[in-house]
């Protein structure tokens, strides 16, 4: 999160760039249009919790007008990759992970080699990843 007025423009990597203003959302009188957003999918570990839990999470991305949701709860951080796998073979064009740094792990080594970003909730234990 930034403290200025204008969102920190964040360069994933593959060609596209994303906002970061604390809350997602296009700044209050923003003359650019609001990118469209595409098929995200939620590989999440159900027993991970980090503030509102999934249900925070779930609410703040409809706010944010994400409508092709796919969403993935798993007990275990090793069963993420089938998901992982089953979303990209949906049509994902975003992967958030939200867990531990096992998950989070285990979702990256599934996307390396594509153009998939993926976002990072880090709530777990450690998130050794994160920091």
């Amino acid at each position: 999160m930034t403290h200025g007025s204008e969102p920190r423009r964040v360069s994933t990597g593959m060609g596209r760039t994303v906002a970061i203003d604390g809350t997602g959302a296009p700044e209050v009188g923003d003359d650019q249009p609001m990118p469209r957003i595409g098929r995200v999918a939620v590989v999440a570990h159900r027993k991970k919790s980090l503030d509102g839990g999934l249900d925070e999470l779930r609410s703040r991305l409809a706010d944010h007008h994400v409508e092709d949701l796919l969403w993935y709860e798993v007990g275990k951080s090793k069963k993420a990759p089938k998901r992982v796998r089953h979303a990209l073979a949906a049509g994902a064009e975003l992967i958030i992970a939200w867990g531990g740094d096992g998950l989070v792990q285990r979702c990256l080594d599934t996307v390396a080699g594509s153009d998939i970003p993926v976002g990072i909730i880090p709530a777990g234990t450690a998130n050794l990843f994160a920091h």
